[in-house]
């Protein structure tokens, strides 16, 4: 029978906000890239997110693989996801799990959210649904391997919020402090730098890519020249808005573009941001360099999932430069 002891208990914090964690387990474009354990791809094969709907899929591996479904029960977004897990067929029926006779069929799973600080605290708990006493027992046998899986999945999820979809040259990306108030970023792209300096260009180019996945452009001007302002609004999946504006301050055609940039919500943070481009074998380095007002607003930044943002962002941008 079930007690304290039998319940399966995951908590990790993500560097992300809630808003991107919640996408990475509703959106089928993001499940495939972390869900499962790790070495055996996630094919979705069919996605339903409603009370009463199914996920059902397929995880691959050099014997086959093995096929899993969820079947929704609440959803209540941002913050909790109620489903239960089984191992199933192609036609989404309840199978035995392969590899053990007396695993529970079925696994009631609840995974609640919450934000701290632009960072997110996910927990996880899951339990038997229907188990028999054998299946109870097995179930508290294997809980530290089934544990050890799930942080593996865990992990690839978050591997998977640091830089949003996999690209080529995600792994390039650095992030360092200096002194008291200045952040240096910096990103390798698979293109070259006149169509990197293009998608800078133009509200057409930038509401393509600026931005973390899943948010949307709800206001953008772009007056692109040395004393024109710019202004992006940007609609977060939480319906809330987040406001950016500033002023280039120098352009040079293909190689650097310096603003100030300067967060609604944070009023009176000015940094000033120079971009530089190098290029070298059709492959471009973009160099960011922020220069703060001051610590407090630095680091408030920083803590507020800037890395995050950043990468997203510029994972985009290398998906987007070749169709410029």
């Amino acid at each position: 029978m079930p007690d304290a002891r039998s319940e399966l208990l995951i908590t990790r914090e993500f560097n992300a906000p809630r808003s991107l964690v919640w996408q990475a387990w509703t959106d089928p474009e993001h499940l495939p890239h972390w869900w499962g354990p790790k070495g055996m791809p996630t094919k979705v094969m069919k996605f339903d997110l409603r009370p009463g709907g199914t996920f059902l899929y397929h995880m691959q591996a050099a014997h086959g693989g093995m096929w899993g479904k969820f079947v929704y029960r609440e959803i209540q977004a941002p913050t909790k996801l109620v489903f239960v897990t089984s191992f199933s067929n192609e036609q989404a029926e309840v199978t035995r799990a392969p590899f053990w006779d007396t695993w529970p069929l079925e696994i009631l799973n609840t995974v609640t959210l919450e934000e701290r600080q632009g960072r997110t605290i996910q927990t996880l708990r899951g339990q038997p649904l229907n188990a028999t006493e054998a299946e109870w027992a097995k179930f508290r046998t294997e809980h530290e391997g089934v544990t050890a899986g799930y942080n593996g999945t865990l992990d690839q999820l978050r591997d998977f919020l640091a830089g949003g979809a996999p690209t080529r040259n995600a792994e390039t990306f650095t992030l360092r402090l200096i002194g008291e108030t200045d952040i240096e970023m910096s990103r390798v792209f698979d293109a070259p730098k006149h169509l990197v300096f293009l998608a800078h260009t133009k509200c057409e180019h930038m509401k393509r890519w600026w931005g973390p996945r899943g948010f949307e452009f709800a206001e953008c001007s772009i007056d692109f020249r040395e004393g024109g302002k710019w202004r992006i609004v940007q609609r977060d999946l939480e319906g809330n808005l987040h406001a950016f504006r500033g002023e280039y301050r120098r352009i040079v055609p293909d190689e650097l573009i310096e603003w100030t940039f300067e967060y609604e919500g944070m009023p009176g943070e000015i940094a000033v941001e120079t971009m530089t481009l190098t290029e070298k074998d059709g492959r471009t380095t973009l160099t960011a360099l922020s220069r703060g007002s001051s610590k407090e607003g630095r680091d408030a930044m920083v803590a507020s999932g800037m890395e995050w943002g950043a990468r997203q962002t510029w994972d985009r941008l290398e998906e987007l430069a070749p169709q410029l």
